[in-house]
């Protein structure tokens, strides 16, 4: 495959009339929702403390999705 088509290569800044903007956005919306998805989570396993104190247990879909957002973090 040639190289000689991608022109962002070797290119160390954005040029005039391009915008870095929408990927700003889009990376500030994940990681904003990944935060987000892991303090509710974490809120939502503390409430649901049985009497006794002990911790609940933990679910695969609590699993599952706690993992995925911190891969993806």
């Amino acid at each position: 495959m040639e190289t000689e088509g991608y022109r962002c290569r070797s290119s160390r800044y954005i040029e005039s009339g391009q915008s870095a903007v929408p990927s700003s956005v889009l990376f500030a919306a994940g990681l904003v929702g990944n935060v987000l998805a892991l303090l509710l989570l974490g809120q939502h396993r503390r409430r649901s403390r049985s009497p006794g104190g002990r911790p609940p247990r933990v679910s695969a879909f609590y699993v599952l999705v706690s993992g995925l957002a911190v891969t993806d973090l």
